[in-house]
């Protein structure tokens, strides 16, 4: 299946979710993301702003706790072909932006110590599909040093994916079953 066929399949898929099944499901996502060194060591952390219709893994609580523990959010803001992240003290910070998706009012800049990304499908080897306009590569290519995690439903874990040339693969992918450590995968 190439790279379009397998992001309407999924995405597809992930519609038919049941609400209460996404956020059981991301629940147990957030729970595996909070365990994770990498998360506990950052003081700054790069969420993006799950849309619910889409059945994206649901981050609203996952920023919200995380404001909790003390440590800074940012969520992007699209300019232009871009994505900036912004400083956030909690959701009532953001408005409907970009495509009616929740953006920060306004702000501080923050470059963050990790960045949870979304995605449609990904790899055990960290490569991803995302929709297709290219905002996160654009923007992890500037942050070589930052871990970078995917969110996704054991659903959308494909078995291989080939990347694209400005494609940038994540160092972690984390489902309700599991924490893939996509460094290792990439070695071996």
């Amino acid at each position: 299946m190439d790279k379009f066929e397998l992001r309407k399949a999924l995405k597809e898929r992930r519609r038919k979710l049941q609400e209460s099944e996404a956020a059981e499901k991301s629940s147990l996502i957030k729970k595996n993301l909070f365990s994770m060194n990498d998360f506990k060591n950052a003081s700054s952390i790069a969420f993006y702003v799950s849309i619910k219709n889409e059945r994206e893994v649901f981050t609203e609580e996952m920023i919200t706790d995380t404001i909790k523990k003390g440590k800074r959010v940012c969520v992007p803001k699209v300019k232009g072909d871009y994505i900036t992240m912004f400083l956030i003290h909690s959701l009532e910070d953001l408005s409907p932006g970009h495509k009616g998706i929740l953006e920060p009012k306004g702000g501080k800049v923050e470059i963050p110590d990790l960045v949870v990304v979304p995605g449609i499908a990904f790899d055990r080897a960290g490569n991803r599909i995302g929709f297709g306009r290219g905002y996160y590569d654009r923007l992890l290519s500037l942050l070589s040093k930052t871990p970078i995690v995917g969110l996704a439903f054991s659903f959308q874990i494909a078995d291989r994916i080939t990347p694209g040339r400005f494609d940038i693969p994540m160092d972690f992918v984390v489902t309700e079953n599991e924490i893939i450590d996509c460094r290792k995968q990439r070695r071996s």
